[in-house]
């Protein structure tokens, strides 16, 4: 049998709404390791810090917000799942928030009158809970061709609405085959292999069949 080999890709890519990413210099698109986003953080710090040879505090600041989501596995899997219309709501969101409090006030609003401002406020700078996928990362067989960008992410798409339906909201591992569709086992954990135009009537039922197989695995794999 072919080996079994991870391929790095963006699978949807991360919307990195804060721009967390970015302050460190990274591309969001892409996989980074604990390691690699440390080694960011330090390179942009030394331009920042105060003694730094760019000394920028108000950046400085910012950065380390953005650093204690993104090396903290747990807030930065959390983070990776927002899309581009919510917001992680770090000390500068919610400073946001209280503004607007304080200028509805100056404008003589009432408070019962901000309260369904302030509650879709809050609502989009939530981490919604949900299925993840396992490093934005998808899996194949060597010998195989990998599907083109748009059926990737039309897949991903369908695996996470069937997710949601059957509540599953643990990491999903997401693969591709030419062949039947099945779940390979592997030491890390399991990785469904789906195959096929994921756009039909049957590839519902093909994910919720591949669901009832699948264990899911709270860790990430390696």
């Amino acid at each position: 049998m072919a080996n079994f080999s991870l391929t790095k890709a963006a699978l949807p890519p991360r919307a990195d709404p804060n721009g967390y990413y970015e302050r460190l210099g990274l591309d969001p698109r892409k996989v980074w390791s604990h390691e690699e986003i440390k080694g960011a953080f330090r390179e942009k710090a030394k331009q920042l810090h105060p003694d730094g040879t760019d000394p920028d505090p108000v950046g400085y600041d910012r950065l380390q917000v953005a650093y204690q989501v993104l090396s903290d596995p747990e807030l930065r899997r959390k983070y990776d799942a927002l899309d581009s219309q919510t917001m992680w709501r770090d000390k500068e969101i919610i400073a946001m928030l209280i503004k607007k409090v304080a200028e509805a006030r100056g404008k003589g609003v009432d408070t019962p009158e901000m309260a369904p401002m302030l509650r879709e406020a809050l609502i989009k700078t939530e981490a919604p809970p949900g299925p993840r996928f396992d490093s934005y990362a998808y899996y194949h067989y060597e010998d195989e061709p990998v599907p083109d960008m748009a059926t990737r992410e039309a897949w991903a798409d369908k695996i996470m609405h069937v997710a949601w339906g059957l509540n599953k909201r643990e990491e999903l591992r997401l693969g591709f085959t030419t062949r039947e569709p099945h779940v390979v086992n592997k030491p890390w954990g399991q990785v469904m292999m789906v195959s096929g135009d994921p756009n039909t009537e049957g590839a519902y039922a093909l994910v919720e069949l591949l669901n009832d197989s699948f264990e899911f695995d709270p860790h990430e794999g390696e």
